[in-house]
């Protein structure tokens, strides 16, 4: 199976088009889409949300023992 081609989604040029526009409010330039940078971030969002879930179930553990 060949790589997707995460340019040509509709849903992400949406996506990047309505950031864009909120970068523009602050006078940030717009950002341009390549696959590598969609990559990458599809790579770093990933991550996050695996931080994310951990320390979710930290919390809870943590939790459960002080209510034991």
């Amino acid at each position: 199976m060949g790589e997707v081609d995460w340019t040509r989604s509709q849903f992400v040029q949406d996506c990047v088009a309505e950031h864009n526009r909120l970068r523009s409010l602050h006078g940030a330039p717009a950002l341009t889409l390549s696959n590598q940078s969609a990559f990458h971030l599809g790579s770093v969002i990933y991550n996050s949300l695996l931080h994310f879930e951990s320390e979710i179930i930290d919390r809870h553990s943590q939790d459960a023992y002080a209510y034991q």
